[in-house]
């Protein structure tokens, strides 16, 4: 199990096997929203970077979204992967207004797709509307 120690700048693993807690990834961009798409790639928020980024198995690490209409994201914060791909996340805008964001794995670029308080309320289990 990864866990994001964003004032650390780190994220860190938990063995659940013997309940021992090691480093990661020191030097993280302060991320958070560590989730794991269906290929078993990291999706994380780097609130550094201001950016979403996809790591693969060999660490290589790709920048998936980072800005919109030469916009640069604020705050991504939160993070979950469609069926189809896609990622969805949060960015805590300017004046703590959070919009709601999809990256599509085919564009590459964020489209807005509302203003809830959170991943929540924009995405169910079912991926129904």
């Amino acid at each position: 199990m990864l866990f994001s120690n964003i004032p650390d700048n780190r994220i860190m693993r938990l063995d659940e096997d013997d309940d021992h807690v090691s480093v990661f990834r020191q030097w993280s961009m302060n991320s958070n929203g560590n989730t794991i798409d269906r290929e078993g790639r990291l999706i994380n928020c780097e609130h550094s970077g201001w950016w979403i980024t996809r790591t693969k198995r060999d660490d290589s690490i790709t920048i998936i979204a980072d800005s919109q209409n030469s916009k640069k994201l604020n705050l991504p914060n939160n993070d979950v992967v469609a069926s189809d791909g896609s990622i969805w996340f949060t960015d805590l805008a300017y004046l703590w207004h959070r919009r709601f964001w999809r990256a599509s794995t085919k564009r590459g670029w964020p489209r807005m797709c509302g203003r809830p308080s959170g991943l929540k309320r924009g995405v169910r289990p079912d991926e129904s509307r």
